[in-house]
């Protein structure tokens, strides 16, 4: 069996999305990245257990993730399309906000923020909180610009495409160098108290 820290995955979702943004591309309208990132961190059992979340809480989770992954497809077993795709998603976030105590939301945010690490000051929240200038937010682009290409397609029999983990640390530190001192502490204080993530393991092909 394989194994792959889950924070990598994480990353990578926070890096195309960034990367999205940074080039100006459209989006459609649809369930938020930072939604989306949070949801999947819920549905792992240690961050359920951070979270302290209640027998009922869970139960509730549970049949929440059922419902939407059968949501994802037809009756007659085809998966569904974009749009409907995004609305169970958008269902599915609409009910974590009334699942979640505002202080369970909080850490989940932070949760996130700390398996996203520096690719999250592309977040536009983040960076009003931080009170980044213009000038910042464009070194920010052309920093995951040039750090970051979208891998190209492999054929299904190829060996599984490596994350190149080093590439994507120094991207995070000259984020990081862009704050300045008084934005470093608070970033660090948006985070919370460190949160270990266990590794999960990869599913065979």
């Amino acid at each position: 069996m394989k194994f792959r820290k889950a924070a990598t995955v994480a990353v990578m979702v926070a890096v195309v999305a960034s990367v999205a943004v940074a080039q100006n591309q459209p989006r459609r309208q649809g369930p938020s990245m930072r939604g989306m990132m949070g949801m999947g961190l819920l549905f792992r059992p240690e961050v359920q257990t951070e979270l302290k979340l209640t027998a009922n809480q869970r139960k509730s989770l549970d049949k929440m993730r059922t419902d939407m992954m059968a949501g994802f497809r037809t009756n007659n077993g085809k998966q569904v399309t974009p749009d409907q795709r995004r609305a169970q998603l958008q269902k599915a976030q609409a009910g974590i906000t009334k699942l979640l105590t505002r202080a369970q939301a909080n850490r989940l945010d932070q949760l996130r923020l700390q398996q996203s690490g520096a690719f999250a000051l592309s977040d536009p929240a983040v960076a009003k909180a931080l009170a980044m200038t213009a000038k910042q937010k464009s070194q920010l682009t052309k920093i995951q610009i040039s750090s970051f290409r979208p891998p190209a397609p492999v054929a299904k029999d190829s060996a599984p495409r490596r994350v190149d983990r080093a590439g994507l640390e120094i991207a995070k530190k000259k984020m990081e160098a862009v704050l300045s001192v008084a934005q470093k502490a608070k970033w660090k204080a948006m985070q919370g108290k460190p949160f270990k993530f266990r590794m999960q393991a990869r599913r065979a092909a």
